[in-house]
């Protein structure tokens, strides 16, 4: 008289860890990061070091003021 229950009815606990770790995957693939911001800024940084004078090397002369 048991009647056979499906392997997820039966293992509910491994059956939440399961569906964490596929929710986990695929939120990680969906939103991998904003690119396009990490780009502009790395962009920016670049702009402001372009812009700044060069920095003196150790043995070479250098202005100060």
């Amino acid at each position: 008289m048991t009647k056979k229950n499906n392997w997820f009815a039966r293992h509910k606990v491994l059956t939440v860890i399961l569906a964490l770790i596929i929710i986990g995957a695929v939120a990680g693939a969906a939103g991998g990061g904003n690119k396009s911001s990490s780009n502009s800024s790395s962009s920016n940084s670049s702009a402001k070091a372009k812009d700044k004078a060069p920095l003196a090397k150790i043995g070479q002369a250098a202005r100060d003021g």
